[in-house]
């Protein structure tokens, strides 16, 4: 009932890329639920709002309940302003409620939706629980330049106990399959320098045997058409469902290791457990002043993890600040210099070390140390002498929840339209490579553009056109953006902004001046515009060797004087200026 409730739920949804509906009345929402059942396209997950009136939203709930009773999966996920704590089992329609507080957070919603994730949604009497199968760690090569859609493949599939390797393009895909073995390849349809369709036609003309299955956002009949005619075997659309893919894998690897067998049964060894396949393992590190605990943990733990030691608090801050840095901490307080609770102060209050979660493994038992390392930040105090298996369940707990958090996290720092990095995770990048580079005494540059007269091809075209203008010079953006330290962003509306570390002035321009080219050569066309018939950018570049992070935010701002400049001078070019 609350339009700021719909707008924040709505919007965090579609940036995970759900498809999402919404109503302001029970009796429209009951109706989309009866169409959607109908299309068997019932929905994984109903936000019921009980606060505004409890009776109605128990009965549109029951009702709902009792439609989807047909396909065995009665959901609807009850958010309330109330305190949980007095809301009675009775008090709701069915017992596969699943209640949600305001304010919700992204974390809250990742859950509720979790809670929903074992549920299929298919129109066959069957059991619809969600249970993924398990392989023999065969080799996935998975053609995404998407970097979510990395992370999202890669969970699902490790799940699964699959090996995945990631090609950036459709050039890289057939390099790659011609140098190792892969069971499986999935293919995205629309990639850069080589799409999915042309990698297929070439990989086919060597490995005419190796199942391809389509992984993409394109839904059309041509496009299925086309990608069956070049070679794909399978075709499975965005945003990704668990079940399916699982079930197509299955198909494919089954029959594909069934036929390999049959051509040579020496080939079977590549179904065999073997530990070069095993998916990465989680790296801990351990961190006490005795050598007898350090080898207690380490031995029972190094068969599960990568296990990293230290014996003092200094060098501890040191391992989680290189690259090096552990997926969680084991950290004791009682130790020389500086004290575990120190190092847990010192870990989260720095941006860098701040989301590795921290256990204490210790022998201080009062409830005091216990409130105070919690208060401090760590996720979880473990009191000697502990049984190892609960230990073990406490890390693999602590590192699911991790693994979780940090997808959320990615997924809230990439901009939904364009599908690059947002203004938060630029604030975010900047405020680290200033503090990095302040220390290393490394320049850093910024560049800043705008599209030239945004606002008369909005009006006169429509915001339509106007969001398929901004995903094609994003892409043209990319196409410059080379380095993994760079760092592109949606600054704003039709506003960019690309993050140049240990690159100067000279270096920066050249990348200026390529992103203004590229765009160009995009030849969007624009006949409203006053440069010319097509879409143009003007960019303003800064360079300044930073002491701190207030400097920062004054090389944005030389950055965004210089991109005036490019507008005042005309537009459709670049200018400079330097801290």
């Amino acid at each position: 009932h609350h339009p700021k409730t719909i707008q924040l739920l709505t919007g965090l949804l579609r940036d995970w890329q759900y498809e999402v509906e919404h109503s302001l009345s029970y009796q429209r929402a009951f109706e989309l639920c009866e169409t959607n059942v109908q299309t068997q396209r019932p929905f994984k997950a109903i936000f019921i709002d009980w606060e505004i009136e409890p009776s109605e939203a128990r009965a549109f709930a029951q009702k709902v309940t009792d439609l989807y009773q047909q396909q065995n999966s009665p959901i609807a996920l009850i958010v309330t302003g109330y305190n949980i704590d007095f809301i009675e089992p009775e008090m709701l329609p069915t017992g596969n409620m699943h209640l949600m507080r305001k304010p919700f957070t992204p974390q809250s919603v990742f859950n509720a939706i979790s809670h929903f994730s074992r549920f299929k949604f298919s129109n066959h009497d069957e059991d619809f629980e969600d249970k993924l199968p398990l392989f023999q760690y065969q080799h996935i090569l998975v053609a995404e330049d998407f970097k979510i859609n990395q992370e999202v493949i890669k969970e699902i599939l490790s799940t699964m106990r699959l090996k995945v390797t990631f090609a950036e393009n459709g050039a890289e895909a057939v390099k790659r399959n011609q140098r190792e073995h892969f069971d499986l390849i999935l293919m995205d349809l629309s990639m850069p320098e080589m799409d999915g369709f042309e990698a297929t036609k070439t990989i086919r003309e060597t490995h005419p045997n190796i199942p391809i299955i389509a992984l993409t956002a394109a839904a059309m009949e041509e496009d299925r058409t086309h990608a069956f005619s070049v070679g794909i075997d399978g075709y499975l659309t965005k945003p990704i469902d668990r079940v399916e893919l699982a079930s197509t894998l299955q198909h494919y690897i089954q029959a594909s290791a069934y036929t390999e067998r049959v051509k040579n049964s020496a080939s079977t060894n590549r179904l065999k457990l073997d530990e070069r396949n095993l998916p990465q393992k989680g790296k801990l590190l351990i961190v006490d002043d005795v050598k007898e605990n350090i080898q207690i943990l380490a031995n029972a733990l190094k068969d599960e993890y990568d296990v990293m030691v230290s014996k003092d608090g200094a060098a501890a801050l040191q391992i989680a600040e290189s690259e090096h840095s552990p997926d969680l901490i084991l950290l004791d307080i009682m130790m020389p210099n500086i004290d575990g609770f120190e190092v847990c102060r010192a870990l989260k209050n720095n941006p860098v070390t701040q989301n590795i979660p921290i256990i204490f493994v210790t022998s201080l038992s009062q409830d005091d140390d216990e409130e105070r390392g919690l208060e401090l930040g760590a996720v979880d105090y473990i009191t000697k002498p502990y049984h190892m298996s609960i230990v073990k369940s406490r890390i693999r707990n602590h590192l699911n929840l991790k693994r979780k958090a940090d997808l959320l996290e990615n997924l809230s720092k990439i901009d939904s339209l364009t599908h690059i990095a947002n203004r938060r995770l630029f604030d975010d990048t900047l405020t680290i490579e200033a503090k990095r580079l302040a220390r290393s005494g490394q320049p850093l540059s910024v560049i800043m553009l705008d599209i030239d007269y945004f606002k008369l091809f909005n009006d006169k075209y429509g915001h339509g056109l106007g969001d398929d203008c901004l995903q094609k010079v994003a892409g043209a953006l990319k196409k410059c953006i080379n380095r993994p330290t760079d760092l592109l962003a949606r600054y704003g509306g039709e506003e960019f902004v690309v993050l140049l570390p240990e690159t100067d002035i000279e270096g920066a321009m050249v990348v200026a001046e390529a992103l203004r080219k590229s765009v160009e050569e995009a030849n969007i066309t624009h006949q409203f515009s006053k440069v010319t018939n097509h879409v143009t950018i003007s960019v303003g570049v800064s360079t300044g060797i930073l002491n701190n992070r207030s400097e920062a935010d004054t090389l944005i701002k030389l950055a965004d004087d210089a991109l005036y400049k490019s507008k005042t001078a005309g537009r459709n070019q670049v200018s400079m200026s330097t801290l």
